[in-house]
């Protein structure tokens, strides 16, 4: 596959094993056009020993693993090997399916000898693009078309007629299913904190109405003495934008002093670089849509309180 435009190695995903992690024997000629052993010939001379193991960032973090410490890997005898890190990258060896981070890469060599795979027979395989074609094709995010990726798949199947089982997933639609995973989840996010704020307003509502009930008899006293509808009305708006104000400022300072103490959670439990981003138009969305839940939170009791009757709230026991 060499030979088209814009290819530079195809990666086979069908001998692998997991160590406990996972292993993929790779073909190191088909590595040597691109990532860290494209640079380097006397780390691709080491991979090509077959002592040695390219690991992923994420397993890297995960397990505390740096480059020149030994991998304890035990073989389908039962017997174990050690291999050393030569690179920690994630330039090989990444297969959406399954979606495993946590993973390493060593010549296919090791996994025929030390597990018996079969690595002459590709039934799964990743074709590497250059970095020009990538830039090229996400270079128009509104360009769906993909000249390259179209390319390889019309000379594969002129390559291999007689093999009609051939299924193909480019990158970009990977890419669109890890957004879309993404959307969704997020979509949940935004329903829990919808339900939340639904909550809250639940709250402010039941608070201004066992407010307006307390204050039956001084409210009938204030009628009594000519208070206007319009005057009680301003006096629980007043009150319910004080109550949003101070909730909206605490609950913004409480969330952001909180955020980066999460995101370096979540960073240990994922594995993953997550950005410790400060949103500002948040921080002053937050405080708005407060006082905006407390006041209409407070339309209710306004009415309620408005329909009293004044002889009979003074009355009241």
């Amino acid at each position: 596959m060499k030979d088209v435009p814009g290819v530079v190695g195809v990666e086979s995903g069908s001998a692998r094993s997991y160590v406990p992690f996972q292993l993929i024997g790779v073909r190191p000629s088909e590595l040597a056009a691109h990532g860290p052993l494209a640079t380097d010939a006397a780390l691709r001379e080491r991979f090509e020993r077959g002592d040695a193991v390219i690991l992923s960032e994420r397993l890297s973090r995960h397990l505390s693993y740096k480059v020149g410490d030994r991998v304890h890997v035990a073989n389908a005898s039962g017997s174990v090997q050690d291999l050393e890190v030569i690179a920690i990258s994630d330039a090989y060896g990444y297969f959406p399916h399954p979606d495993e981070r946590l993973y390493g890469v060593a010549s296919d060599q090791f996994l025929r000898r030390g597990f018996c795979h079969d690595v002459d027979v590709l039934q799964e395989g990743a074709i590497v693009l250059s970095r020009d074609a990538r830039l090229k094709r996400y270079d128009d995010a509104a360009n769906l078309s993909d000249p390259t990726s179209d390319a390889v798949i019309t000379a594969l199947r002129a390559r291999y007629p007689d093999a009609p089982a051939l299924t193909f997933e480019t990158g970009r639609e990977v890419l669109n299913a890890h957004v879309e995973d993404l959307d969704r989840d997020f979509l949940l996010f935004d329903l829990i904190l919808g339900l939340s704020a639904l909550l809250a307003a639940l709250g402010v509502l039941n608070g201004q109405l066992l407010s307006a009930l307390e204050r039956v008899k001084e409210l009938g006293v204030l009628k009594a003495l000519g208070v206007t509808r319009r005057q009680v009305s301003g006096a629980v708006l007043c009150e319910a934008l004080v109550i949003g104000l101070f909730g909206g400022l605490l609950g913004t300072a409480l969330g952001a002093s909180l955020a980066p103490v999460i995101v370096r959670a979540l960073e240990a439990l994922s594995g993953l670089d997550l950005p410790d981003v400060l949103p500002v138009h948040w921080l002053i969305a937050m405080p708005l849509v407060s006082i905006a839940i407390t006041v209409l939170a407070a339309l209710f009791p306004i009415a309620r309180m408005n329909r009293t009757d004044s002889i009979a709230a003074v009355r009241a026991p």
